[in-house]
This record gives structure tokens, sequence and C-alpha cells, in this order.
């Protein structure tokens, strides 16, 4: 059975790329535009990984992980997240974060790797 990835981005563009890309290894693939739609769909679909946008309208990134991170349902979901801009308060997180941020654009092979690790 394929492993299941959540992709959540506001970026259309950024989805489609990923998309392709993990559904030329296998990979189901869902997608959300926005931090809400990214919280149903992991409580629903609970995927394999969630692969989170930072700055998303409605609910950002890192609120969505937390909120996935305190539900039984889904806290056991590895989270990635994506950024285009790695400000000094994100760059602070990479040390400290145990979900690996990956900076856009995305080295598709080298996220990869890191989903593969888990």
């Amino acid at each position: 059975m394929p492993k299941t990835i959540l992709i959540a981005d506001d970026e259309p563009n950024q989805i489609a790329t990923l998309e392709a890309f993990f559904t030329e290894r296998g990979y189901k693939v869902i997608a959300a535009m926005n931090g809400e739609q990214a919280l149903a769909k992991a409580v629903n679909f609970q995927p394999d990984v969630v692969i989170l946008d930072i700055m998303m309208p409605k609910m950002d990134g890192t609120e969505v992980a937390m909120l996935l991170k305190n539900d039984e349902r889904t806290k056991a979901i590895p989270i990635f997240f994506l950024t285009a801009v790695i400000s000094p308060e994100d760059q602070a997180h990479v040390t400290t974060n145990p979900n690996p941020i990956f900076a856009k654009p995305v080295k598709l092979e080298e996220l990869l790797r890191a989903i593969q690790k888990i």
C-alpha cells in the first residue's frame, strides 16, 4: 500500500511540483491550500507524513503542527516544514525544532531522503 503525504501550501505551483514528484515515486498525495484544510485532512485521512508551508492563510504551518501534535489521532505523524524565507526566528527553530525545515525552492531529492529516513 502506498504511503500517503499531505502537502499544505497556499501556492498551487508548489503543490503541483511536490505532488508530481511524490506521485512519480509511488506516494499518494493529498493537497490542502491553507492551514484549516490541512488540519481537517490530516484528521480525516491520517497521512503517513505532513509537509506544511510555514506561511499560509487562515492558520500558519506552525499552528497546524501544534494542533496536530496535541491531538491523539495525529500526534505521531511526522511533520516537515517548507518556507520561502528562513527568518532569524525560523533559523533558530531549525536547531530546536524536531520537525525539519526546508527552504523554498525545496531540493526535492533532499526532502525525499528526509522522508524516507522516517
